[in-house]
Formats: C-alpha cells, sequence, structure tokens
C-alpha cells in the first residue's frame, strides 16, 4: 500500500513539473471598429527618418487608439488607414507604444510621441474606400 502511494505521489509529481515545464504562449486578440477620428500618418518611428506604423484613433462604437505598422498589420480589399472618416473594422493586439527621434544637445533621443502615446497593434482589418 505504502509503494502505491509512492508511486503515485511520483507520478503526479512528474505530471505537474512537466506541465509547468512546457510554455504557453496566449495572445489575446481584441475587435475593434468604427470610423477613423484622428489619423497620424507615419508618426511612430524605428530607426531615425524611418516611420514603422501609422496611428489612428477610432471612434464610437470602439473607442480604440489603434497603431497600423508597415510589414505587421495585413490589410483586405481598400488597403491601410488613409483619412479621418475612414471606416475600419478587425482584430488587434498587443499595446506598443508610439516611439519618435528628438534632439538631446549633441545626440538625439528615443522619447514617447506627445501627440499619440500608443495604441493596440492592427493584426488584420478591413477598411471603407470612402
Amino acid at each position: 500500500m505504502i509503494a502505491l502511494r509512492k508511486i503515485l505521489s511520483l507520478i503526479i509529481t512528474i505530471v505537474l513539473v512537466a506541465s509547468f515545464a512546457v510554455p504557453v504562449h496566449a495572445q489575446l486578440l481584441l475587435p475593434f471598429g468604427g470610423a477613423i477620428t484622428t489619423y497620424l500618418p507615419g508618426g511612430c518611428f524605428g530607426a531615425p527618418g524611418q516611420p514603422i506604423a501609422t496611428a489612428v484613433q477610432i471612434g464610437p462604437p470602439t473607442f480604440t487608439p489603434l497603431m497600423y505598422m508597415f510589414g505587421v498589420s495585413t490589410s483586405l480589399k481598400f488597403g491601410p488607414p488613409t483619412h479621418p472618416g475612414q471606416w475600419l473594422l478587425g482584430m488587434a493586439g498587443a499595446y506598443a507604444p508610439c516611439m519618435i527621434w528628438v534632439s538631446c544637445g549633441i545626440t538625439i533621443c528615443y522619447v514617447p510621441n506627445p501627440l499619440f502615446l500608443g495604441g493596440s497593434i492592427i493584426i488584420y482589418h478591413g477598411s471603407s474606400g470612402l
């Protein structure tokens, strides 16, 4: 009886250790939709002078700050966001800050954009042609 209990305890321990040792990746996708109220083309930069994202603020019904990242976001029929009033509908992922380069005396510094602090990265979306 004691040997069976030890074997059962050992099996449970191995299963628990194995289950916590395997990495689990989860990503939350957030649905969004609405008309663009604020449009900041190429307002977020990677290297100096190289825009990596367009910042957009979506109005009702979701009121969501979003970032269309070049090479990451996928657009359907009418392409990426282009102007205020255009309607978007899609899924967004993780939050990312919107950064810009500014002069800091002799060097340049990478700081948050004061016009748009950041938003959820658009994973894929469809847009209106208007």
